[in-house]
């Protein structure tokens, strides 16, 4: 199952999933795609990390970075020495949650300046909502 446009899919299987997918974007494509498979129970684990502001409702963009095969831990310490205080950023092993202005002052964040940074090409960016929307349909699925 697809969600949305978000590049995220749910399905199971019972063998390498890693190597499946890819396997199955290696015959359908003739360039690299980086991505990132977790299991349920790795993917819900992780959102259970995010922490309370994060799951806030209010004006901020609220966004979960998935690091992708490739990201460099060196890169956590310097999202953190990056931060503003308009920023807030958790890191977990999989994800960085990330709250930045959503209009006002957004272009004074430390988010708003990652598009081009080494960072930024080893990391897959999904809003909170759609997060939360994908550990609640694998929620759903036995």
């Amino acid at each position: 199952m697809s969600y949305i446009n978000s590049g995220n899919l749910i399905f199971s299987y019972d063998g390498d999933a890693t190597k499946l997918v890819a396997d199955v974007l290696a015959a359908h494509y003739d360039f690299s795609i980086d991505h990132l498979v977790l299991t349920k129970a790795a993917y819900l684990a992780e959102i259970a990390q995010a922490p309370d502001w994060w799951q806030a409702a209010d004006d901020r963009r609220h966004n979960a970075l998935f690091k992708l095969p490739g990201y460099q831990i060196e890169f956590d310490a310097d999202i953190l020495s990056s931060l503003t205080d308009l920023d807030q950023a958790v890191i977990t092993d999989h994800v960085i949650f990330w709250c930045a202005p959503q209009k006002v002052h957004y272009h004074q964040s430390a988010f708003a300046k990652l598009m081009g940074t080494p960072f930024y090409k080893q990391v897959s960016i999904r809003n909170r909502n759609t997060t939360v929307k994908l550990a609640t349909l694998l929620n759903e699925r036995d």
